[in-house]
């Protein structure tokens, strides 16, 4: 059903939304059934709703579930600012380790949770349990968060990334401590990006796709060829090429960088496991299943 959400896997701290701390091999339901646009990482998991607000549920140790609380949740909950009610405009949002992050319909980005390295983009590096707004970003058309890092695009070929920056991931050309500022990078014909763990990549308008940061497995190192879009995961990196099959590089000890052949039209890799929607709107899984 349009807009309902099922997770699956491991659940620890409520990670898969059903109200305890069971693991599902099989999908179940988390009881949400307006969701817009959905992001999970580590044991983390939030939504975009049709109405414009965010819900999260899991891991709240950094306050990255957004509802006021260092308690976790095991169920979905609103995110929330300091003074009252959270994004009411929320067009998409991303997942990072620890923080969270929405697009608004004003362009704007806003922030929640973990921010020792400055990744929530509020000129501090104190971590909030409320959603902060990310200074000077007014006009993004998408947002990516990483490992401890977070890109927007801002217009075709201009993107801006903050946070950790010790394996260059923020894009500027150094390799140093992470601060408070943003780094805006000019890409010709970019036009979409993702942030991985401690690296990033884009796909430019004519479908080439380019990486910088950590790329000890060759997860920064795209092969040719043309692409649709592109997910970041820990160490491997994979994208939909134009002609709908899946290419992966980088890390395969799990498998997670060797995709099923098929054609498929949707694509999201983890730390060690990546899926992928069909065109007949099944969701193919591969990589470590020990969760």
């Amino acid at each position: 059903t349009a807009g309902a959400v099922s997770c699956w896997g491991a659940n620890a701290v409520g990670q898969l939304g059903r109200g305890n701390t069971t693991s599902s091999l099989a999908p179940v339901a988390t009881g949400l059934t307006t969701a817009a646009h959905i992001s999970a990482r580590n044991n983390n998991t939030c939504a975009a709703l049709a109405s414009g607000s965010v819900q999260c549920w899991g891991e709240n140790t950094f306050g990255q579930v957004g509802n006021n609380t260092l308690i976790n949740q095991l169920s979905p909950v609103d995110v929330v600012a300091s003074g009252g009610p959270g994004p009411t405009t929320a067009t998409a949002v991303s997942v990072g380790d620890g923080f969270a992050c929405v697009r608004l319909a004003s362009a704007s980005i806003q922030c929640w949770g973990r921010n020792a390295d400055a990744q929530l983009g509020d000129g501090t590096t104190t971590d909030s349990k409320t959603v902060v707004t990310v200074l000077g970003v007014t006009s993004a058309t998408s947002i990516s968060t990483g490992g401890s890092h977070a890109c927007v695009v801002v217009t075709s070929g201009l993107i801006e990334c903050w946070g950790a920056n010790a394996a260059g991931q923020l894009g500027k050309g150094t390799a140093d401590a992470a601060d408070t500022g943003r780094a805006a990078i000019e890409l010709a014909g970019l036009n979409s990006i993702d942030a991985g763990d401690s690296h990033t990549c884009g796909v430019r308008a004519d479908g080439r796709v380019v990486c910088w940061g950590l790329n000890t497995s060759g997860q920064a190192s795209p092969p040719e060829g043309l692409f649709r879009s592109i997910s970041a995961g820990l160490a491997h990196t994979c994208g939909v090429r134009h002609d709908d099959t899946i290419a992966c590089w980088g890390a395969n000890t799990y498998g997670q960088a060797s995709p099923p052949a098929g054609t498929y039209h949707g694509l999201s890799v983890g730390w060690y496991d990546g899926c992928a929607v069909r065109g007949d709107g099944r969701v193919i899984c591969w990589g470590w299943n020990n969760a």
